[in-house]
């Protein structure tokens, strides 16, 4: 045997196996930062929001959870449809048991920012009465900061909570306008961002605390009556955005158990592999579209 029989019976497949694991470890370290990184991102993501709602939960138990949840939505979905008939049956399962994998390892998080937006919109409603409150122990000539604390001691959740921190820092020799700044940053209501700049503007150059309080309530509760109007006008789109993005998943599932055999023969091939990609592009534009027409901001 020649040198040119043995470097291409042994050497060139040697090559190619040496670059193809130098791509898989590249690929894996890729992968292993990633994954560290967004680790990191959502731990420290869910631990604000969590702060946020004063809610004392760990964020490494919430990520424990999303695995868990992660875990649990795959192997339903490779018990429900998995087939080790051949590989591409394999590699199909696979693939969709990856996705609900990845669907249901973000559930928790999104159940923490629901929680939160829904605080946030009781917060929004309890500063109407805040600021009435505050006014009318303005009149009666209490301070600001005894008039954030008469709303403190109304003891409503969230506002009592969020107020009650920012005297609390205030007590502990944090000025006045840091204090108020991250009582602002912490909530993220553009509402209480108004009432902030009415306060700082009254201490910097006087003025009647007392009115600019009164129409920043009317304005508000104003506001929050035409987005209730506009959120009833528009319920049937968002219903119709709801129904029309579950329907052909329901579909699926419906023809799946009533004919196992054609489904699977469908979602397994190439041509069904590449509709499913097609419409879920579909679904996704008209659920972004639906969502654009919807959602007003006022």
């Amino acid at each position: 045997m020649t040198f040119y029989d043995l470097s291409v019976s042994y050497l060139v497949p040697l090559l190619y196996f040496l670059s193809a694991a130098g791509i898989v470890w590249a690929l894996g370290e890729w992968m292993a930062e990633m994954s560290r990184t967004y680790r990191e991102v959502y731990i420290e993501e869910t631990g604000r929001h969590l702060d946020d709602m004063f809610l004392s939960l760990n964020p490494q138990q919430v990520v424990m959870l999303a695995q868990i949840t992660g875990v649990s939505f795959a192997l339903i979905m490779f018990a429900l449809v998995g087939s080790f008939e051949d590989t591409l049956h394999l590699a199909g399962t696979a693939a969709f048991s990856l996705i609900f994998g990845a669907i249901g390892f973000m559930i928790p998080r999104w159940v923490i920012r629901r929680m939160r937006q829904k605080r946030l919109e009781l917060f929004n409603e309890q500063l109407v009465e805040a600021m009435q409150t505050m006014s009318n122990s303005l009149r009666a000539g209490f301070s600001v900061l005894q008039a954030f604390d008469m709303v403190v001691k109304e003891n409503r959740r969230p506002i009592s909570e969020e107020f009650g921190l920012f005297l609390h820092q205030h007590r502990l020799g944090v000025k006045f306008e840091e204090a108020m700044d991250s009582l602002s940053k912490r909530v993220g209501s553009q509402d209480l961002d108004l009432m902030i700049t009415a306060i700082e503007i009254s201490r910097q150059t006087g003025g009647n605390l007392t009115e600019v309080f009164d129409q920043l309530a009317t304005v508000i509760r104003e506001r929050m009556r035409v987005e209730g109007k506009i959120r009833s006008l528009t319920a049937q789109g968002r219903l119709q955005a709801i129904i029309v993005g579950f329907m052909p998943l329901l579909l699926a599932t419906a023809m799946y158990f009533i004919s196992p055999a054609m489904m699977t023969g469908f979602i397994f091939s190439t041509v069904g592999v590449m509709i499913i990609v097609l419409a879920l592009g579909f679904e996704i534009c008209g659920y972004l579209i639906i969502r654009k027409i919807v959602n007003i901001d006022i």
